[in-house]
């Protein structure tokens, strides 16, 4: 919530955060907010509904 009330990046609360810090380095926090590394399956699913969609 301080990040969208402040308008400020996620990143810069969390690094702002000693819980968070001492958790945490600078290089997980980034891999955490990686968007790549939280979709899932999303692209698996998108690619075979395209897949099958397009041999029609």
């Amino acid at each position: 919530m301080e990040a969208y009330e402040k308008e400020i990046p996620l990143k810069e609360v969390l690094m702002n955060t000693k819980e968070v810090t001492d958790a945490f380095s600078e290089q997980e926090i980034d891999n955490m907010l990686d968007p790549h590394n939280y979709v899932g399956l999303a692209p698996v699913f998108v690619d075979r509904v395209v897949d099958k969609y397009s041999k029609n």
